[in-house]
């Protein structure tokens, strides 16, 4: 690995970072979120040793919440008990997370699921986001093309946004009513009468969480559907951008069913254009054509766009382009092998990048496709799924 100015400048950003949370309620809520969806074999090799026992230790701290606490969220959101509002609720947890707990139980016959925000994490999250300004500095050494001020205060309004559960449940309410007659892909309903700023209540559906399937059928299915979903949400124009393990789902039909739908990006129609181009050039190998999609999405200058392009596909190698191919965390490994190899090469482009704000949300939900898709290790030709997903929508 190269020791030049701009690994210098990024590995300060890391370090900055560290400082900046370490001991922060924020800090570590993502970082267990990160543990529960990226294994270790996709953290580089220059900052694993580093990072990993932080993720581990924010893991591993993760506790349920008592019930007592979890029934004054609900009797707070719905003034009154539990039992006024539902014939039926576990008090055992069915699923707990660093930021949420999920309790299974039953209104009207109909099977729900209740996941409680954290009490008093919102608030907690606030004051800790006043923290990132300490990083501009930082950041703006690694990444000088990008307007780091604005990237933090999107990324502010993102995660106070992904905090507010009646937001979440609005939304995913929309995503519902999208894909309520798709024979594959599904969105759990939120009940909106009983979701509160600090409560998500949807239905439950019964299905087995995409990284627990043990059949490579079954597996395979997963990832094309994923595929499919993640595409056709930038067509539609709202990119789910918190897709965790838990909240995916193959339901006994074999369907994709989207759990709870955090963290919404909205994409504009100019966008979901650039990337079925993107993915045309591709597919067909067109390094200029991609240049000029990359240079149009505004993230680098067309002269670093050119070399980017031919860079990216030197870096994923055997995956541009049609064709079954195994998407597994040993491809992900070769890649990042490579990207070490052209550190120095990758890290000169970085200077050059820009994010515009609105995009941040968006890649975000692009990264964790990539990782649940390499986790999943199946063998899918994954360009013209994604491709004409993103052209097409989500159609039948």
């Amino acid at each position: 690995m190269t020791d030049d100015r701009e690994l210098q400048a990024v590995r300060a950003l890391v370090s900055a970072a560290r400082a900046v949370g370490r001991g922060t309620t924020s800090m570590r809520v993502s970082l267990g979120m990160a543990h529960a969806l990226v294994p270790r074999d996709l953290v580089p090799s220059g900052l694993a040793d580093e990072l990993w026992p932080d993720l581990e230790e924010a893991a591993a701290a993760v506790e349920p919440l008592p019930w007592k606490d979890v029934e004054k969220v609900l009797k707070d959101a719905w003034d009154g008990k539990p039992s006024d509002e539902l014939d039926d609720l576990d008090t055992t947890p069915h699923v707990v997370t660093a930021a949420t707990q999920t309790h299974l139980g039953a209104r009207e016959g109909r099977a729900v699921a209740v996941t409680v925000l954290r009490p008093g994490l919102a608030g907690i999250v606030r004051s800790d986001l006043a923290l990132a300004d300490q990083l501009v500095g930082p950041a703006r050494a690694a990444f000088p093309s990008v307007d780091v001020q604005a990237v933090v205060r999107e990324a502010r309004e993102r995660v106070l946004d992904d905090l507010d559960m009646e937001h979440v449940a609005g939304h995913q309410r929309s995503l519902h009513r999208a894909l309520r007659r798709h024979p594959d892909l599904a969105v759990a309903a939120p009940l909106t009468d009983l979701s509160h700023a600090g409560v998500l209540v949807r239905e439950h559906v019964d299905g087995t969480p995409i990284l627990e399937l043990t059949a490579e059928e079954d597996r395979r299915r997963a990832a094309e559907l994923l595929l499919r979903f993640a595409g056709g949400a930038v067509r539609h124009g709202s990119v789910v951008a918190d897709l965790r393990p838990d909240t995916l789902v193959l339901d006994r039909d074999g369907r994709l069913v989207v759990l709870e739908a955090a963290g919404l990006a909205k994409v504009g129609a100019d966008r979901a254009d650039l990337a079925v181009a993107a993915l045309e050039a591709l597919r067909d190998g067109d390094d200029d054509a991609a240049a000029q999609v990359i240079a149009r999405l505004g993230a680098l200058p067309a002269e670093q766009a050119r070399v980017a392009a031919a860079l990216g596909r030197e870096l994923i190698g055997e995956v541009a382009g049609d064709g079954p191919h195994t998407l597994d965390l040993a491809l992900a490994r070769t890649v990042l092998e490579r990207v070490d190899d052209r550190l120095r090469d990758v890290l000169a482009l970085a200077e050059h990048a820009t994010l515009p704000p609105s995009d941040l949300w968006p890649l975000r939900g692009l990264g964790q496709v990539v990782v649940l898709v390499l986790r999943l290790g199946a063998t899918v030709d994954w360009l013209p799924i994604v491709r004409d997903a993103a052209r097409d929508g989500w159609g039948d």
